[in-house]
């Protein structure tokens, strides 16, 4: 009884040590599906299609990276211009000077848009803990931003306010509705992006 539970244990711990390794795809026989953006010194990994405003920024959440939303970006490209990236250390990302902070995170997305030529205004996506990501970009560029969707978030990030839409709950709640007031002709635009996501 002892022999097959030591090799159990064993196997669970292996198992668990490459499951915690941080997993990169390999560059030379994958290709990055965008374009490798240098954003001083160092390059983040940017893939774009379809046209029109406003422009939908996908962050992934946690470990994830611009591959996990393949069968998202298609669909929302239909409607308008997306663009999904990699943050620093993550699939074709090179990695940044820090741990991932989120200073470190809106400012690299920053740098990517504007070096890759993406003109705004922006609809961020955030899924899971890029959704404090998002609201951190949006707190610090303000002008750039249209609009937040949260999409699997923590309950606190994407919180809808009874009665009331969740982006214009989110934006009182960070005090920025002088900011978030988008222009008539494309709140039609934006109800349809946000329904293909």
């Amino acid at each position: 009884m002892r022999f097959p539970l030591a090799v159990i244990s064993g196997v669970m711990g292996l198992v668990v040590v490459v499951n915690c390794t941080p997993q990169k795809p390999s560059s030379p026989g994958y290709p990055p599906p965008g374009r490798l953006i240098d954003i001083g010194g160092r390059k983040l990994h940017l893939y774009c299609s379809g046209k029109g405003n406003p422009t939908v920024i996908l962050v992934a959440g946690g470990g994830a990276f611009s591959i996990d939303w393949a069968l998202v970006q298609p669909n929302v490209a239909e409607n308008t211009r997306v663009c999904s990236y990699d943050r620093a250390g993550l699939g074709w990302a090179d990695p940044g000077p820090a741990d991932e902070t989120v200073e470190q995170t809106i400012g690299d997305l920053h740098a990517l848009l504007r070096a890759a030529g993406e003109k705004g205004p922006y609809l961020l996506v955030g899924a899971s803990i890029a959704g404090i990501y998002i609201q951190g970009y949006q707190r610090v560029y303000p002008e750039d931003v249209v609009g937040l969707v949260f999409t699997n978030s923590s309950n606190r990030v994407g919180r809808r306010p009874k009665g009331r839409a969740a982006s214009s709950g989110i934006c009182r709640r960070m005090k920025c509705d002088q900011h978030f007031r988008y222009r008539q002709p494309l709140r039609k635009k934006l109800r349809q992006t946000v329904k293909a996501i």
